[in-house]
């Protein structure tokens, strides 16, 4: 990926950069898990199997209200509340848009797995089982939630928090995205701590805050004719409105989303957790519908808790749906119209539109108020002051836990599996589509047909993914085989491992395979041809061993060499010149025998000069 060593070296730089920050993140992580550790907990949905709303003055239905008289979802708001502005922006996709909580609350239903899915909110439908079973709880056989991209009238991808409750009648098991499609076991991902029913019911499922998803929702049988809500909402809207600061939350939630990031609003007291209402004197009367003036009651005694982000600009309060039903079917039975509405489309969006937009903080609400109000035994209200309507009844006498039942018979014995995993090369180069095969064969060897296997991928062998590209292999065919495509990526040479798993059914057991190392190389290059290569000089014959050769010496300057071996030759030159010059000049006047130089001489004497000049004589 990086083009030349510096731009590696800069990656590792920058690796290593982004290793610390991550190790400090890690370290805060933990450090808040562990001051928190008694809050890890997110309530899940739990459904209103009966319907209704039962006000009696004892005996109070759990199953329909439920959590203690002090539960934050049960306390009404108090006269010495404090309201703060909280500018609401109006909605501009949808008036509002369903939400829906599912609640399991039948702990005599039959015993049913919940196996693990990973889709979560992406592409996938969430209905099949693509690990292991998560937990057993009771639910009813018929009862079928939509997954992604199914039709749901919740939305593509709903949030689907859920709360089931187990079979001892207090235990809320509490999960997400829970999806039961039409013939096949229940899944979801993400779990939960437990809340017990008759407990406060604080935390739960809802992401955004880490709030109840039971605690707060609207029940059957309270947005209908002559319908009452007898407890606070939760409300999930845009998180323009959201302030970012200050962790993006407040008491009683406990987190937010990525600490705020994300959040547009400008009124640090609107947040995660934050908990509106209109003010004391807001005009219910002048409202258009009579869905609106329940929901406007409900909002001015009890308020909403802010426990999402709708993800896009609508209002939004959290609603039911169970075996038993769901809220929008019923309101839109009950009243003629849609429980989803369009911005001003009719009286119930604009009734909407007026409470959201008439909202205020109800500031003087922390922990430490809460505990003077959960001891005032009924005369103390949200924010101090005498409460505006009520406390919710008792339960009257509350039913311990059942004995645990006796143990059940061993389940019949499963059919051991066996799973082999191939690719069709190794090494492959990176981005290369390799082929990714495998059998699934029971104990005997033979086939076993038509079950789904699961692909997961890991780059140390310590830390296992679902692996993205496959996921999951079709069913295995009539020879129990199984086959997909994927590129294994990365950007210089190096190892990937995956491995499949099996999770099992009721006839045959779980198995993964051997884990398959997958090398990964990068695009071989051509390199140009070599020019040719001369023969090797022949082999010295070796030193005598009895006879060093003495170390050739280098001089640390040679430049003086080099002139004085210039001027010598210069010299030596000019020398050679003249010495030339000489020969030619011998030469040209020729050399003559003894009497032919006599000869001469007696026709033409030549002087010599001595330097003293005291001698002449003829040659």
């Amino acid at each position: 990926m990086y083009a030349n060593g510096n731009a590696i070296r800069i990656r590792v730089n920058r690796g290593l950069v982004a290793g610390i920050f991550v190790g400090l993140i890690i370290a805060a992580s933990f450090a808040f898990l562990t001051a928190h550790q008694d809050r890890l907990t997110f309530s899940s949905l739990t459904p209103n199997t009966l319907g209704g709303n039962n006000p009696a003055a004892s005996g109070r239905d759990p199953l329909l209200w439920p959590f203690s008289r002090d539960s934050i979802w049960n306390l009404p708001i108090g006269s010495n509340a404090r309201y703060v502005w909280a500018g609401i922006h109006h909605a501009t996709s949808m008036a509002y848009f369903t939400d829906a909580d599912i609640l399991v609350l039948q702990p005599s239903a039959p015993a049913t797995t919940v196996y693990a899915n990973y889709d979560d909110w992406g592409a996938g439908t969430r209905c099949s089982a693509q690990g292991g079973a998560l937990f057993t709880a009771p639910i009813p056989a018929d009862f079928v939630v939509p997954g992604s991209h199914q039709g749901s009238p919740d939305g593509d991808t709903p949030n689907a928090a859920a709360a089931i409750l187990a079979a001892d009648g207090h235990t809320i098991i509490q999960t997400q995205p829970f999806a039961r499609c039409a013939g096949q076991s229940p899944t979801s991902h993400y779990m939960f701590g437990s809340e017990d029913l008759y407990g406060t019911g604080e935390t739960g499922s809802h992401g955004g805050s880490g709030l109840s998803a039971l605690g707060g929702t609207v029940r059957l049988g309270e947005l209908v004719p002559g319908g009452t809500i007898r407890h606070s909402l939760k409300l999930n809207i845009d998180s323009a409105n959201f302030y970012p600061g200050l962790g993006g939350y407040r008491w009683p939630a406990w987190k937010s989303d990525a600490g705020g990031a994300g959040y547009g609003g400008s009124i640090p007291e609107v947040r995660m957790g934050s908990l509106l209402a209109p003010k004391p004197d807001f005009p219910i009367d002048t409202l258009e519908t009579e869905p609106g003036k329940i929901v406007a009651a409900a909002f001015r005694d009890y308020g909403g808790y802010i426990v999402d982000t709708s993800g896009w600009s609508i209002y939004n309060f959290v609603t039911e749906r169970s075996p038993a039903g769901s809220v929008q079917d019923e309101f839109n039975k009950a009243w003629g119209y849609s429980l989803n509405a369009g911005v001003g489309a009719n009286g119930w969006a604009r009734d909407l539109d007026k409470i959201f937009t008439n909202l205020y903080v109800v500031d003087n609400w922390d922990k430490a108020t809460w505990q003077t109000v959960s001891v005032s035994n009924g005369n103390v209200g949200v924010g101090l002051g005498t409460p505006r309507v009520g406390w919710a009844p008792e339960f009257g006498q509350v039913p311990p836990p059942p004995p645990p039942p006796p143990p059940p018979s061993p389940p019949p014995a499963l059919t051991g599996t066996t799973i082999t995993l191939t690719t069709s090369k190794s090494p492959s180069e990176i981005n290369e589509t390799v082929a990714v095969s495998g059998r699934l064969t029971d104990a005997s060897g033979s086939p076993v047909a038509g079950r789904v296997v699961s692909l997961e991928w890991s780059a140390d062998q310590i830390t296992w993914y679902p692996e993205g590209q496959i996921g999951q292999f079709s069913a295995a065919d009539t020879n129990g085989a199984f086959s997909d495509h994927m590129a294994f990526r990365g950007s210089g040479d190096h190892s990937e491992y995956i491995r499949a798993r099996f999770v099992g059914d009721a006839t045959f057991a779980t198995s993964l395979s051997s884990v398959v190392t997958q090398a990964v190389v990068k695009l071989a290059v051509s390199a140009p041809p070599s020019p040719p290569t001369s023969p090797p000089p022949a082999a010295e014959p070796p030193a005598t061993p009895d006879r060093s050769e003495p170390a050739p010496t280098t001089p640390k300057n040679l430049s003086p060499t080099m002139l004085l071996l210039a001027l010598v030759s210069i010299l030596l030159a000019a020398a050679a010149a003249l010495l030339r010059q000489r020969v030619r000049m011998d030469r040209s006047s020729g050399r003559r025998t003894r009497p032919g130089r006599r000869t001469n001489a007696s026709r033409k004497p030549l002087p010599f000069d001595d330097p003293d000049d005291d001698l002449e004589y003829p040659l």
